[in-house]
């Protein structure tokens, strides 16, 4: 995987994880590997992969998302 790709995915992840409710990120901190981590995974790969989730996915409680590469400061 090239380091692009890995910061794609990391944001996509920190950005459907700050859409989320507080007790949804709360069940995902208490279990990082557990069932709400699981589907943020998922979601966030799908997110960083096609740069839009169209909110038919499966645990998509979000909508329509498109994805934003925030601004690192490094450059490629």
């Amino acid at each position: 995987m090239s380091k692009k790709m890995a910061r794609k995915y990391e944001a996509a992840w920190n950005q459907i994880f700050y859409e989320l409710s507080e007790w949804r990120q709360d069940a995902i901190i208490d279990e990082p590997h557990g069932r709400h981590a699981s589907e943020l995974a998922g979601l966030a790969a799908t997110l960083a992969e096609h740069d839009i989730l169209h909110g038919h996915e499966k645990n998509n409680t979000l909508g329509e998302v498109k994805f934003k590469m925030p601004p690192t400061g490094v450059s490629s």
